[in-house]
């Protein structure tokens, strides 16, 4: 089966990307995405001064919206909804630390496109 997505962007025209399958890891199987997400989430609280009373092992199996509406009952949904931008804001800046590549890495590995994260 080859199916065709048009993925949002920052460019301002669709780009089209054609493959023959995707596959989503949830599971932590193929990526081990753990660390990054309690980076993001401790990042989160110490940011909003729930550092002392955060309870980071709540933040897993659930909706990230669920875990900010459990510390921030008054915001609605626009507010959490920027609160989600801002998790996704820490999460790329995480991803930009992992993917810089040093100089003393093997000239193989320096010279890969650098568009994106490892």
């Amino acid at each position: 089966m080859n199916a065709s997505a048009v993925l949002p962007t920052h460019a301002t025209f669709p780009v089209e990307i054609a493959v023959a399958g995707l596959l989503f890891d949830m599971d932590g199987v193929l990526v081990q995405s753990t660390d990054g997400d309690e980076r993001c989430w401790t990042r989160w609280a110490a940011h909003h001064g729930f550092a002392a009373t955060f309870e980071l092992h709540r933040t897993h199996g659930r909706r990230a919206a669920d875990t900010i509406q459990e510390y921030c009952p008054h915001l609605d949904a626009r507010a959490i909804a920027d609160h989600l931008a801002q998790l996704d804001l820490f999460a790329a800046e995480s991803w930009m630390e992992l993917s810089r590549i040093p100089e003393s890495s093997p000239c193989w590995l320096r010279s890969r496109p650098t568009a994106g994260p490892l």
